[in-house]
């Protein structure tokens, strides 16, 4: 089988990181309806997240950011150092005005970054649009995440910083205007 999303052979392989096992078993099963994403492995925290991803070489790493002991922020760095993956961030934490959260999420080297559901609605929407989302992550940053390394992984994490900061800067100066 050819995944339709990377033209590998095979699913799109994902790793699951999140502390809560009934939210891995929600988004689990979110995967268990395509054809094409396979959830390869799961962890409740970023050290697990860290051996796993080294271990199981996933195309895509699904991560929650607030986690006891090694936080997701940490993980996704140690990740990027290590064994170089698209994390796509899934946290509480990284609602709308929290836009600091993502900035910080990128500049570590994460390549997409959403909210978690609070409620009933924004999971069931979820559930419809996270596998396409995976699959882009898969088909646009998996090959070249996976392969970056050495100076071009330092390159690429420079410019996300320098992103990062600029927009920083640019929410700051928008807070203070408002107020």
């Amino acid at each position: 089988m050819t995944s339709e999303a990377t033209g590998s052979a095979g699913p799109i392989r994902v790793l699951l990181v999140d502390d809560s096992k009934s939210v891995r078993a929600v988004l689990r099963r979110f995967f268990s309806w395509t054809d094409d994403i396979e959830v390869v492995g799961e962890a409740a925290d970023g050290a697990e997240a860290v051996r796993l991803a080294v271990s199981l070489e996933p195309e895509v790493i699904l991560m929650d950011l607030l986690m006891p002991g090694v936080d997701g922020y940490s993980a996704i760095e140690e990740i990027m150092r290590r064994r170089p993956a698209p994390i796509l961030v899934l946290s509480a934490k990284a609602t709308r005005n929290q836009v600091q959260t993502a900035f910080e999420a990128f500049r570590r080297g994460a390549v997409e970054v959403l909210p978690k559901p609070e409620d009933t609605e924004s999971w069931r929407h979820l559930a419809t649009t996270l596998p396409d989302v995976v699959r882009g992550v898969a088909r646009h940053g998996g090959r070249r995440a996976a392969q970056a390394g050495g100076a071009e992984a330092a390159e690429n994490r420079a410019a996300v910083h320098r992103a990062a900061e600029s927009h920083a800067a640019e929410a700051r100066a928008a807070e203070s205007r408002a107020a």
